[in-house]
């Protein structure tokens, strides 16, 4: 007997670690089951990550405007957040109104305007007045000191499958008026803008003419992509 506890002593001594009970415990076996566990423990954290890609990289586009041709209703230096997702899988045509990003080859780059005309559109600019097919436009989201010059006092009929485009600070805005290709195609079109975050301010669209800003604070996180309006 006494040689028998002398043996176990002696194994539990050279091969493992005795718990609080005298139990042993063999470290490769605790190892073992550590790596087990670490899917189970971290596992969430990659789900995590994958599920930010998928918000930000495919469903939603994050852009910042460090410019001014927007304003007020996208202040210099704001966050976009804009729906993406119905633009990656195929070309949906925007309202009258939207707000949207999209892609400018004359320019070389990604730009934010609104969309004043749709294919088969007629767009004239008289006394710092926008119409459309003969209709005066009611805009609210101009700034009343702002007025709409023509440049050149054309009426701009727009193509079918194409867009015409204005900033909303229509003195201090390169759109459409003065490009030298005055429309651009709905395939170049990225995404519709649903948040803006000045600062703090966030400012959310619904859509169409009529559709009315309202404000809240949040703060802003997150690295985005720099747009040009």
């Amino acid at each position: 007997m006494e040689e028998k506890r002398t043996y176990q002593g002696k194994r539990i001594a050279e091969g493992a670690e005795a718990d609080s009970e005298g139990k042993s415990r063999i470290p490769g076996r605790r190892v073992e089951k550590r790596k087990g566990n670490f899917f189970k423990d971290y596992g969430y954290l990659f789900i995590t990550a994958a599920a930010v890609i998928l918000v930000f990289r495919v469903i939603l586009q994050l852009a910042f405007v460090p410019s001014a041709s927007m304003e007020n209703t996208i202040p210099t230096e704001s966050l976009l957040i804009s729906w993406q997702l119905p633009y990656l899988v195929s070309d949906p045509m925007p309202r009258h109104g939207d707000v949207v990003t999209f892609w400018s080859d004359e320019k070389g780059k990604l730009l934010v305007k609104r969309v004043i005309g749709l294919p088969g559109d007629q767009i004239a600019i008289y006394d710092g007045t926008v119409y459309r097919n003969g209709e005066r436009l009611d805009e609210p989201y101009l700034k009343s000191t702002f007025s709409t010059g023509s440049y050149n006092d054309m009426i701009y009929t727009v193509p079918e499958g194409h867009l015409f485009f204005m900033g909303d600070n229509r003195g201090n805005s390169d759109d459409s008026r003065l490009w030298r290709e005055p429309f651009i195609s709905v395939e170049k079109v990225h995404a519709r803008v649903l948040v803006c975050i000045p600062l703090r301010a966030v400012v959310e669209w619904g859509r169409g003419d009529s559709a009315k800003p309202f404000k809240l604070y949040l703060p802003i996180f997150g690295e985005i992509h720099t747009i040009s309006s």
